[in-house]
């Protein structure tokens, strides 16, 4: 179990630090401690991010954080629960067991609010990918000019576990249970290409398709990979199309990091 820091003295001190922009590099350590071992992509380049800056690879500075993380790295650090659940020393029976309490570890708080602001930001070319390409799936151009969309869909239903075989029904009888079953499918809609340049902002001229016949089709994935070569090769345009494709991010519009895509970490 990871260890926490012991919660600091609040008041002016708690105050000033929430004030500040950079985080130091005392709170970058413990936010590798929380995080631990990666199980994802955004929290693996967090986690190196958070190494290098420790180390002095790269410059602890807020210009640095918007060069090399997204939306998606400060939520990781935004959502660490901060609670935690300790013994209350105050026994209201000598014979009973101390009750437990909640305590937030001001420490850890102090991060995530920091964090919070820092992802509000925050809005990387490689933000908007991750939002739209969340879901395995393609997108079909037929030789009569339709566009078919297909992705994957899940559901959950309740069924019985035995079955009456003679009618194919579930039915409830003796040693039979109500559980829950996971399906998942492929949902296909007749769509057009603006429904691309919506999700990917790519136009259809822009579409490179992964077979050459109809009908022609092109995964999420190939697409992902195109809208990267065009943020890569176009900066001005994507930012362009960013800004439009986010009305909700006006705030961070005028930024000059807004829209960029991500570094790699050295």
């Amino acid at each position: 179990m990871v260890e926490r820091p012991n919660p600091p003295n609040s008041g002016p001190e708690t105050s000033r630090l929430l004030d500040q922009k950079e985080l130091t590099i005392d709170q970058w350590k413990t936010i590798m401690t929380l995080v631990g071992e990666p199980t994802n992509g955004t929290a693996e380049k967090l986690v190196a991010f958070t190494r290098s800056i420790i180390a002095g690879n790269i410059p602890n500075r807020v210009e640095e954080y918007r060069k090399y993380l997204g939306r998606k790295h400060w939520n990781v650090v935004q959502f660490i629960n901060a609670t935690e659940i300790i013994d209350d020393p105050r026994k209201y029976l000598p014979f009973l067991k101390p009750r437990r309490k909640k305590v937030e570890n001001t420490d850890i708080l102090i991060i995530t609010k920091i964090a919070k602001n820092h992802s509000s930001l925050s809005f990387t070319a490689n933000d908007w990918l991750t939002i739209q390409a969340s879901s395995p799936g393609f997108y079909e151009l037929r030789e009569n000019g339709e566009w078919v969309n297909e992705y994957e869909t899940s559901f959950e239903y309740e069924s019985w576990t035995k079955m009456d075989h003679d009618s194919g029904h579930y039915f409830p009888s003796a040693g039979a249970k109500l559980i829950t079953i996971t399906s998942k499918g492929w949902n296909k809609t007749l769509t057009d290409s603006s429904k691309i340049y919506k999700e990917f902002l790519l136009k259809e001229d822009e579409i490179v398709f992964e077979t050459e016949e109809f009908p022609k089709r092109v995964t999420y994935i190939k697409l992902g990979e195109l809208f990267i070569q065009f943020a890569e090769a176009n900066p001005k345009e994507m930012r362009r199309r960013l800004i439009e494709a986010t009305p909700s991010e006006t705030h961070i519009h005028t930024s000059p990091f807004f829209g960029i895509l991500e570094k790699p970490i050295p």
